[in-house]
């Protein structure tokens, strides 16, 4: 797993009371896990001067050099790549 989501799952489980059944913990570590990210990316578009795209791509290294696959294969290391990608799933980018 990715360095910085691995941070941000590591601050998502610890944000989890004890005593929940195991759905509870999924939802609610999914929701969490969500929001953190989130967070993270509107802080991080906030404070750049650069396209806020790129600066959060690269901050989970996504960007550049990243070794982070889809589900199908497509590896998503640069911009034109992820472009490709959404568009043969008509997904907006």
């Amino acid at each position: 797993m990715n360095k910085r989501i691995q941070e941000l799952a590591e601050q998502a489980r610890a944000s989890i009371p004890p005593g929940l059944v195991v759905e509870e913990w999924i939802k609610m570590y999914n929701q969490v896990l969500g929001e953190l990210i989130v967070r993270k990316c509107a802080e991080i578009a906030l404070r750049e001067d650069h396209d806020p795209a790129d600066c959060v791509l690269s901050y989970f290294n996504l960007l550049t050099g990243a070794e982070h696959h889809s589900d199908k294969g497509y590896e998503l290391s640069t911009l034109e790549k992820q472009q490709e990608f959404a568009s043969k799933r008509n997904y907006p980018l």
